[in-house]
């Protein structure tokens, strides 16, 4: 039986790679998990209005500040309390320490998971040699080890796409909806945070601070995009960065989400004209919802068989199970 020391000599930087990653990733985990809900009840071991809300709605703060955290990092979008998180509109804490834990369990677990190892790279003393070539391989060919882990050029993309995103929710939210009744008696300061929430969660989780009904409609066009189209900027990263599968998607993927838009628009600019035909309406929008994914399927497929003449046939039959599932 070969001990730890001699089966990472033996393995080499990528076998300690893999076990790095068990261990990590597990442990990014649940001490965000963990650590959040204790930053959940300590908000409401100071709030008197966070007592008062639970105490409200029968539930336990130490119950509801560990469901928020893990529901929060899981995109669950289910809270305790009937109002989601409607009460707590103007406080600053849940609301950015939940936002917090969307983005980290969804678009921003990779680059969070690339800043964490590249820390620990710059932390580790440049005697301890293995360790440091350990890292080294992670940071430099993240795909050989793991699927949620790119380079710096496509985190960095990831990061500005997620940024632009954000921005335009918030201004989309704030421009069309600041005479509405549905914002009347909040603070700026309030409404910006919720703008802020609401676009964050909506993509993902799913919970609320704001009635969605009571938008604008063109507030509600934009979420109904940014929904779609969430998965994408994650999806476009993990095609491009799989080095054994020629990468042509990223022009299709976009042709999908114009055509998904429009799809909307159509629905929405045509809506009065459909008002006594409901059916009508149905019928249209789903044979074009068809007809996008069919075309989109196949044009997956034919790029899934130009390969390169390298690449194993593995790679090959997971890439297609892979973007059949997807």
């Amino acid at each position: 039986m070969l001990t730890r020391k001699q089966r990472y000599r033996i393995g080499g930087a990528e076998y300690r790679a893999l076990d790095l990653l068990a261990r990590l990733v597990p442990l990014f985990y649940v001490v965000h998990v963990v650590a959040f809900a204790f930053g959940f009840r300590i908000y409401v071991a100071v709030s008197r209005y966070a007592q008062q809300v639970l105490e409200d709605g029968q539930v336990s703060p130490w119950y509801w500040s560990f469901y928020v955290s893990l529901a929060s990092f899981n995109n669950l979008g289910l809270v305790p309390l009937d109002a989601s998180m409607i009460p707590f509109i103007n406080a600053p804490a849940p609301l950015l320490m939940s936002a917090a834990l969307i983005i980290l369990g969804n678009t921003g677990y990779a680059i969070a998971l690339r800043f964490l190892l590249r820390l620990i790279y710059v932390l580790t003393p440049s005697s301890n040699v293995m360790d440091r070539d350990t890292l080294r391989l992670l940071l430099d060919h993240p795909r050989r080890c793991y699927s949620m882990l790119f380079t710096s050029t496509q985190t960095y993309w990831l990061i500005a796409i997620l940024i632009v995103i954000n921005l335009v929710e918030v201004t989309v939210f704030l421009a069309t909806n600041f005479w509405l009744p549905v914002l009347q008696g909040i603070p700026w300061g309030s409404r910006v945070l919720d703008a802020f929430y609401q676009g964050v969660t909506i993509r993902n989780a799913g919970f609320t601070t704001i009635s969605i009904m009571d938008l604008n409609p063109g507030t509600q066009i934009i979420y109904i995009v940014c929904m779609y189209i969430s998965v994408y900027p994650v999806g476009i990263s993990i095609r491009n960065s799989n080095i054994y599968q020629v990468s042509h998607l990223t022009a299709s993927i976009l042709c999908l989400c114009l055509r998904t838009y429009v799809c909307v628009l159509y629905v929405f600019v045509f809506n009065e004209y459909y008002a006594l035909q409901p059916r009508t309406v149905l019928r249209n929008v789903s044979w074009a919802f068809i007809i996008v994914i069919t075309t989109s399927r196949k044009r997956n497929s034919k790029s899934l068989r130009t390969t390169t003449p390298q690449a194993p046939v593995e790679h090959v039959s997971n890439g297609f199970l892979h973007s059949a599932v997807r």
